[in-house]
């Protein structure tokens, strides 16, 4: 087997006929021990597995043709195997997390052969041309591996049209099958609006009902005292450039929910730890810049940047993709180190491990353990250069793990196919 000549997750350098010969013998053995397990098994496919971890024949982003078709099938039955017994027994999630990140290593390799790095000291323009081109270059590889960019984005009537528009085009980034979960019920389909008190895009889950909800201008206030200060919008302040999405819960203002929320509340600090008790969540993207001296800061449309359009999704697709969040939440687990810091930010305090990332902000410490930033900024690194690429430009520290993580998991992580309920 190919070894990494870097760090664990890096690419490993390995010649077409070595790497040829080993996918050949891999598939015989791996086909094998698969034809075993099944007659063990009665030939029942999926076993006892928990519900989220079922597959639809083939695979998740397979072309239906069976496991062995095409030159990545060894990486995607890898990934598939390690994802089924990391479902089966939480020990063995870190094992599902290496198989990814070592599958992302081949699709890094692939593009490095023809997008080198450049040379120690070059310019920012240098690297900034370097890092479109991998861009470039790793949604070509991807795109041979699965389909992308084929499932349109669900939206309610009547959504904002730019942010529409916007949303369609950053949801091509990621593969179909995760955009068309996010599209089936019971996920709701996302509303997209512009809010001018806040100058953002917003998308977010209609609940069910059509009741008034607690709507961004009124989050700092009405829903925080509804959820004893967990939910927090961001105040914009004049004079300040800030380029920045949030997501805050969005709840129903019901004198019903209000009890309901309060007596939980009693139970457990964190409401939304229980999806039950989150009717809708919202998702905000916003690029504001510093306006003229005034009480508000402006927004000024053309800076409005996509690559918080796809941070704000990434954070949708994770919700709704378990195995998703199972490799992220194993890879921060496996990275971070020391105590908790704290941070001053827009808003109030925010708490943060470190664990040599491109940028502080990947390991955020949320309070309810309802989301992480590794996939969101991993996404805005590979596709919109931000954090130095994950490659270590502009003088944010190089993190290729992270890389080949969310490379491994736009290639060959399945898609969440748990029936609705």
């Amino acid at each position: 087997m190919c070894l990494s000549s870097t760090e664990p997750g890096g690419p490993r350098r390995c010649s077409s006929d070595a790497r040829t010969a080993y996918q050949r013998a891999s598939r015989s053995v791996a086909e094998l021990e698969r034809a075993e397990t099944q007659l063990e098994a009665g030939l029942e496919p999926g076993g006892d597995v928990h519900a989220p971890c079922s597959m639809p024949p083939g695979g998740a982003g397979g072309s239906g043709g069976g496991w062995f078709d095409d030159e990545w099938s060894v990486e995607r039955d890898q990934v598939h195997d390690a994802y089924q017994r990391a479902c089966a027994e939480d020990g063995y999630r870190g094992q599902y997390r290496d198989a990814v990140i070592e599958a992302g290593a081949e699709v890094a390799y692939k593009v490095e052969l023809t997008h080198p790095l450049p040379p120690e000291g070059a310019d920012d323009q240098t690297w900034d041309a370097v890092l479109h081109a991998r861009a470039v270059a790793y949604r070509d590889t991807l795109r041979a591996i699965r389909p992308f960019g084929t499932a349109e984005l669900a939206t309610e009537p009547g959504s904002y049209r730019e942010g529409v528009e916007m949303a369609r085009q950053q949801s091509s980034y990621f593969p179909d099958e995760w955009v068309q979960a996010t599209n089936r019920p019971p996920y709701k389909p996302l509303i997209i609006k512009e809010d001018s008190n806040v100058g953002g895009i917003s998308s977010c889950y209609r609940p069910a009902t059509q009741a008034p909800m607690l709507t961004t201008p009124l989050m700092a206030t009405e829903a925080s005292e509804l959820t004893d200060g967990l939910t927090t919008a961001p105040q914009v302040y004049p004079h300040l450039s800030l380029s920045h999405g949030w997501a805050i819960p969005l709840v129903e203002d019901t004198p019903e929910l209000r009890a309901r929320l309060a007596a939980y509340r009693r139970r457990r600090p964190n409401v939304g730890t229980v999806p039950s008790d989150r009717p809708g969540f919202v998702y905000v993207g916003q690029d504001i810049t510093s306006g003229p001296v005034g009480p508000h800061a402006s927004l000024d449309r053309a800076h409005r940047g996509p690559a918080v359009m796809l941070h704000e999704l990434s954070h949708r697709m994770a919700e709704h993709n378990h195995a998703v969040t199972m490799a992220t939440e194993a890879f921060l687990q496996g990275r971070v180190v020391g105590q908790r810091r704290k941070r001053y930010v827009i808003g109030g305090d925010t708490w943060y491990r470190d664990g040599g990332f491109a940028d502080i902000a990947v390991g955020i410490d949320y309070p309810d353990r309802s989301r992480n930033n590794v996939l969101s900024m991993g996404m805005e690194a590979v596709f919109h250069r931000k954090y130095g690429g994950l490659e270590g430009a502009a003088g944010h520290n190089p993190d290729t793990q992270h890389r080949n993580l969310i490379l491994g998991l736009l290639a060959f992580s399945p898609g969440d196919h748990r029936e609705a309920t």
